[in-house]
């Protein structure tokens, strides 16, 4: 649609007594617009109160699969869901790379987890 409409609808002229550069700049800015117009940016918030691996691109892939879920495609929700589980994976696994596992205390039923972006002042109250 946006080729057709780029190719078919509207005629773009070069200006034969301007240079190169000048030229490229006022494509470059008719392409962009089309851009603009029929792909528009969309704007996505991430609060707080969202996990650690939800980003933007994660928030908008679950919106994606959840708009395709009810709309009965359960094929492609799948195959985005495992792409969502990919990058969700790979952002855990990079944050529990700074997890410091506190082994020494076998007498406790379970281990103390450390990490700089959790903090958590009961549990180090009850270690010391």
């Amino acid at each position: 649609m946006f080729l057709e409409y780029a190719l078919l609808q509207q005629r773009f002229q070069l200006a034969s007594d301007c240079n190169t550069q000048t030229n490229f700049d006022s494509f470059y800015d008719y392409m962009f617009g089309l851009l603009n117009q029929f792909y528009s940016e969309r704007e996505i918030t991430v609060t707080s109160t969202d996990p650690h691996y939800v980003t933007p691109a994660v928030k908008a892939m679950l919106r994606r699969n959840n708009r395709l879920m009810r709309a009965g495609r359960a094929d492609e929700a799948g195959a985005l869901a495992v792409r969502i589980r990919t990058v969700i994976t790979r952002s855990s696994t990079r944050w529990m790379r700074d997890v410091n596992t506190n082994t020494t205390l076998i007498s406790r039923p379970t281990a103390i987890i450390e990490h700089p972006g959790l903090n958590i002042p009961s549990l180090a109250k009850s270690v010391s």
